[in-house]
């Protein structure tokens, strides 16, 4: 099953929009990673039909040798990801800024 549990859900799509509207992380940034071990009521969000994740797959980096071809077909993915989840950007959005305030 998909995304599962409500909170893998919101670390992911956290996680994400942070990435994709506050630049790129090789690790979870602290304020996000406290957020998600706190206390919170999570919003159980529908994700995308299983056909509707994104024009890009894996396969857009696959078999890529040059890092700076690869990173940027990486990021080409991630956005594609990200564009899928749009319904639940105001959320993802809000989840970042709770997380930014310590709430």
């Amino acid at each position: 099953m998909y995304m599962r549990s409500t909170k893998s859900a919101a670390a992911h799509l956290a996680a994400m929009c942070w990435s994709m509207e506050r630049g790129p992380s090789k690790h979870v940034p602290t304020v996000l990673k406290r957020w998600l071990d706190g206390p919170q009521h999570y919003t159980r969000l529908t994700p995308p039909a299983p056909l509707c994740r994104g024009d890009l797959t894996v396969r857009h980096v696959l078999g890529v040798d040059d890092p700076a071809e690869y990173a940027t077909r990486a990021l080409e993915w991630a956005g594609s990801a990200w564009q899928a989840w749009s319904e639940h950007h105001d959320q993802a959005r809000r989840w970042v800024s709770e997380a930014l305030s310590g709430r």
